[in-house]
């Protein structure tokens, strides 16, 4: 690799295309809001950085993520160390001046930048990533100094007081030719096992976008069947008291009408009119009783309407004293904290926690306020779960044991269980249960038993 005076250059890609070329100045600039980029507005980018020497060779590529606003501004939180990374990256593809340095998603000497770096295509194609790097660097659009390559042949060393001996030669020849065999295979198997942790990174990304499109299902199904839970419990306890409602009047009709009926049998000898008289005073008192027991029921209605009412109005209020407790506070912490915490962040030091599932995860100051006031939320937003999962896995992460209880006696099952290392893989019921006790062990148990003969 060239030892030479270097040059620094940031590439801007759509797709697999180039959209942009600049010199590393230029992008530290973009960085310090100095200058914005009209054609990335609101978007997120890919970018390489790539380190070139005097002749034009690519020695090392950064392949990043970078996100703009609506303006067109790099985002204030952006911190990937460029140089750095590219300082200690692992070999890649010989593009001219032996093996570059190559820092990626795949490939990276600090773990916890992985999630803003992406995998070239390194495959011989038309859209080989580093091949298109090359190409570009090799028109030269940003005027890098170049020095013209030394037309020379590599010499094959020879002793000139023994030309004669070709035994010797044939030796020395198959030495050299040995070792240059050597290293380009080394340069090949370098470049194979990068090719082979693309491949791995990107089954990754896939199961765990499956993963959480699983459980992003699986948490709106609950949803649902906890809501209709709900509403039926509701509804079989409005049914119960209108059935108490409905007998109640049912026994005083039958009362009031086994009474008319005893005066109707003790008064058969009173004429017609009396009787008369009687089956309207019969009438009436069913229309009002039946009135009566209409008019309750509405006012019960009526009741419980004005307490969903006064109920929505509490919440409401509530809601709004929270927010204003939190722009309070935020508007403190915007007073003193925030601050404190910008000369930090300007001073070049970072905020990195450890957390079970990120390892070291790093805050921007932006974010700090929201990580003090609640741990778990930011790091279970961080790792793509919800709340209640992070705190189940940390359990399981702790201590990676089935913890099935027995229905009879209470008594957890203990039994050893692989542990989950990441919190999107792990799904309750489960990722904590043994063979015997999983939701498929379970299941399979159901199917042999119901196809056994009786």
């Amino acid at each position: 690799m060239s030892i030479g005076v270097t040059s620094n250059a940031i590439v801007f890609f759509d797709g697999q295309r180039l959209a942009k070329e600049m010199l590393y100045p230029e992008f530290e600039a973009i960085l310090d809001h100095v200058l914005a980029v009209d054609e990335f507005k609101g978007s997120q980018v890919k970018a390489a950085y790539v380190r070139v020497d005097e002749r034009l060779h690519i020695i090392a590529c950064v392949f990043f993520y970078i996100d703009f606003d609506a303006s067109g501004f790099a985002d204030s939180s952006w911190n990937i160390p460029l140089q750095h990374l590219a300082d200690n990256a692992g070999r890649g593809p010989d593009l001219g001046a032996g093996p570059i340095r190559l820092s990626c998603r795949s490939q990276c000497s600090v773990s916890w930048h992985q999630r803003v770096l992406w995998d070239p295509v390194l495959e011989t194609t038309p859209d080989n990533t580093l091949q298109i790097l090359a190409a570009a660097i090799k028109r030269n659009r940003l005027g890098f100094s170049k020095i013209e390559e030394e037309i020379s042949a590599k010499a094959v060393p020879a002793d000139k007081t023994l030309t004669g001996k070709s035994s010797e030669l044939e030796q020395r020849l198959t030495k050299y030719y040995k070792e240059e065999l050597s290293a380009k295979l080394e340069v090949h198997l370098e470049g194979q096992k990068l090719r082979v942790a693309t491949l791995k990174a990107d089954a990754q990304d896939r199961l765990t976008a499956i993963q959480q499109h699983y459980l992003s299902e699986q948490k709106k199904q609950q949803s649902l069947l906890e809501s209709t839970k709900q509403l039926f419990a509701e509804e079989k306890h409005r049914s119960l008291r209108l059935k108490k409602t409905i007998e109640a009047q049912a026994k005083d009709l039958h009362q009031a009408r086994e009474g008319f009926q005893q005066q109707l049998i003790s008064s058969q000898a009173v004429d017609q009119q009396q009787l008369k008289s009687l089956q309207e005073s019969y009438t009436l008192e069913l229309k009002s009783s039946v009135k009566a027991a209409t008019a309750q029921l509405k006012e019960t209605l009526d009741m419980r309407e004005v307490e969903l009412f006064y109920r929505e109005d509490k919440v409401k209020r509530l809601n709004e004293e929270v927010t204003g407790l939190r722009q309070e506070k935020q508007a403190l912490l915007d007073g003193s904290g925030d601050r404190m915490l910008q000369r930090l962040v300007n001073a070049g030091i970072t905020f990195v926690a450890y957390q079970p599932g990120v390892e070291h995860l790093t805050v921007p100051a932006t974010d700090m306020a929201g990580y003090l006031e609640s741990p778990l939320n930011y790091v279970a937003e961080k790792c793509s779960v919800d709340k209640a999962i992070y705190q189940h896995w940390i359990s399981h992460y702790q201590l990676a044991v089935c913890n099935y209880h027995d229905p009879y006696n209470g008594a957890v099952c203990g039994r050893a269980v692989p542990k989950v290392e990441k919190p999107v893989r792990f799904i309750i019921g489960e990722s904590d249960r043994c063979v015997d006790h999983s939701r498929a062990g379970s299941a399979l148990s159901e199917l042999i038993k119901v196809r056994e003969p009786s």
